[in-house]
């Protein structure tokens, strides 16, 4: 992944549907947001448009778990 808004979101859109219920989407770099990284934006945008949530450990550049709702 190239870690941009755009090409975060469109992975999560293509991707995340494909996960089973009771899955979990991991994302890494949630923490560094600059030019070229906004990973916590899309991810943000992306569970509150589906009325998701997701959490975050803040630790090592950060770690987004989406769980996938069962």
């Amino acid at each position: 992944t190239s870690h941009t808004y755009d090409h975060t979101l469109f992975e999560l859109e293509c991707y995340a549907p494909l996960v089973k219920p009771g899955g979990v989407v991991l994302l890494h770099d949630t923490q560094v947001m600059n030019d070229i990284c906004d990973v916590k934006r899309a991810l943000d945008e992306y569970t509150t448009e589906r009325g998701l949530t997701w959490t975050e450990d803040t630790r090592c550049f950060g770690l987004g778990t989406l769980r996938i709702p069962a």
